[in-house]
């Protein structure tokens, strides 16, 4: 019996042959894309913060606005410029919103113009 367990404890186990099941695609759902009412541009067109954000559409805007220091508020909406403006009506089209916003360097008020914008373009798509 002693020789058993040591030719046991010697022995190499067997090799066993695994064969693997061919992979099985799970099927996925096609969901339809809800399609956004607001334009997005594209990353080469984003717009870029002092501090570095990356802003790609006006709801980022409105956010980011509600959180940007005066200081960054100040270096791109002053008496000589309004990069908010040029960008809403360059790069996202956005230009009666860009004419509206273009004349004002209140932060609140910017804000605000742009979430009633945002409200209008929300109420018009469900509307639809």
């Amino acid at each position: 019996m002693n020789r058993k367990r040591s030719q046991l404890r010697t022995a190499k186990p067997t090799q066993r042959t695994v064969t693997r099941k061919p992979a099985v695609r799970k099927s996925v759902s096609k969901t339809k894309k809800v399609e956004s009412p607001f334009n997005i541009a594209p990353m080469d067109k984003a717009f870029q913060t002092l501090e570095g954000r990356m802003l790609r559409d006006i709801k980022e805007l409105a956010y980011d606005l509600e959180k940007m220091n005066h200081v960054v508020f100040q270096h791109h909406v002053n008496s000589m410029k309004n990069d908010f403006s040029k960008w809403m009506g360059e790069v996202l089209g956005e230009k009666e919103l860009s004419k509206l916003v273009h004349k004002m360097q209140d932060k609140d008020q910017i804000t605000i113009a742009i979430l009633k914008h945002i409200v209008t373009k929300l109420e018009k798509k469900k509307i639809k």
